[in-house]
């Protein structure tokens, strides 16, 4: 399968000497914290980011660089790469069409994003909101599945689909540009387990 591409790598799995996340008390939607930080960051539609990406499933294990260039609305390009540049992944995404190659020079397309990477990689990622949720925007969720800080930044949401259930955990925040972004996020479907611990943002 594709993802053994990765097993050439150091599979580390990046959360092994972190220390163990401590919730904030949480406050409701209507607080001005958190209104001021929604309105703020749901309308940007054009940011990047990168960091470290691992990814755990009762089968495997495997960590690696990646970035995320999120041009607009359903308009990214998502890379996993190696320490040495070597690309791993690499998938641009339209509203219509997506692309993804491998770095074994495998190619595969197709109209949905979240189903190519599902049929060619194995991971289940509702990739059309993701694009918010790494921002910590809680898209596609009601307000009944969501947990709010205290300091107006989103603790986590709980995603149902097709009796599968994403619960998405926002660990760690810090400031870029003056905005607190994510940079530390904890996705867990099942037994399927996928960690991204981002070390920088570029907000346009």
């Amino acid at each position: 399968m594709l993802k053994y591409l990765f097993l050439t790598a150091s599979l580390v799995f990046i959360t092994a000497c972190s220390p163990k996340y401590q919730a904030q008390d949480t406050t409701g939607w209507d607080d001005p914290l958190w209104q001021a930080h929604y309105k703020a960051l749901k309308p940007m539609q054009k940011f990047a980011l990168k960091g470290r990406i691992g990814i755990s499933n009762p089968k495997d294990s495997f960590s690696s660089n990646f970035r995320w260039q999120q041009h607009a609305y359903q308009d990214f390009q998502f890379r996993m790469y190696g320490a040495l540049g070597n690309t791993y992944v690499l998938m641009n995404s339209k509203p219509e069409w997506t692309s993804l190659e491998t770095g074994d020079d495998r190619f595969y397309e197709g109209p949905d994003a979240s189903v190519l990477i599902a049929q060619t990689m194995g991971w289940s990622l509702p990739l059309n909101y993701l694009a918010d949720w790494i921002k910590g925007i809680p898209t596609g969720v009601g307000r009944d599945q969501i947990l709010i800080n205290a300091d107006g930044t989103l603790q986590q949401l709980t995603y149902q689909t097709e009796g599968k259930t994403f619960l998405v955990t926002f660990e760690r925040y810090a400031q870029f540009s003056a905005q607190t972004m994510p940079t530390k996020i904890r996705i867990l479907e099942n037994d399927n387990k996928l960690l991204l611990s981002i070390r920088e943002w570029q907000l346009h």
